[in-house]
């Protein structure tokens, strides 16, 4: 018995159709990574006793959309402060604004917060290496973004951001600066650093 199957052909092909439209759709609005830097970071406190640190961190981070035709989409943006892979800052922070939206090729994205930390245990280990000069930490912006294009929009993805700062302090206790280029100077309220440093990004 031959079995007519012209019927299921025109299904097949609507079918195999809508696929590659929704492929063409995801590829399209797949957001281009943005390209996040570490514009200054200013060190109004690091007060260390009896075991405990407790930091203040007010930090400027940029974004510039490398996509021609794709604007972005940022939602929920916080940080937090690590220090040899322990968070040292309250965790989550609201980046301000925690919401915004980028143009397309605009690299005039910019967030601000102020990251601290309230007597944070440390081991002796980290206690110790503190007493340098120099202050290494990672900066960490998490959040969601997604692709837009007019009322086109993708789904939400979540990114995490890594900005490395090394920051000669020098003297923290009296907060001296010496002359380095320009890169430091005291603003009063501490030391401020101006490092326009890339950043590393996921998206997952």
């Amino acid at each position: 018995m031959i079995r007519d199957t012209s019927a299921t052909y025109p299904f097949i092909c609507s079918f195999l159709f809508l696929i590659a439209i929704i492929t063409i759709f995801f590829y399209v609005l797949d957001p281009t990574e943005p390209k996040f830097v570490l514009d200054d970071v200013m060190v109004s406190n690091l007060t260390n006793s009896v075991g405990a640190f407790t930091p203040r961190l007010d930090v400027t981070i940029s974004a510039r959309n490398p996509s021609h035709y794709l604007g972005i989409g940022y939602h929920g943006l916080r940080a937090y402060v690590e220090y040899q892979s322990q968070r040292i800052t309250a965790p989550d922070v609201l980046l301000f604004p925690p919401d915004l939206y980028q143009s397309e090729g605009d690299d005039g994205a910019t967030w601000t917060s102020s990251l601290s930390g309230d007597a944070v245990i440390l081991s002796p280990m980290l206690l110790q290496k503190l007493n340098t000069d120099i202050l290494n930490v990672t900066i960490h912006v998490v959040g969601r973004l997604r692709g837009e294009i007019g009322v086109l929009k993708s789904v939400w993805q979540s990114f995490d951001v890594n900005c490395f700062a090394s920051l000669p302090l020098g003297n923290t206790s009296e907060w001296d600066p010496p002359a380095d280029g320009g890169r430091r100077s005291n603003s009063g309220g501490g030391l401020k650093f101006a490092l326009s440093q890339p950043c590393s990004t996921a998206i997952s």
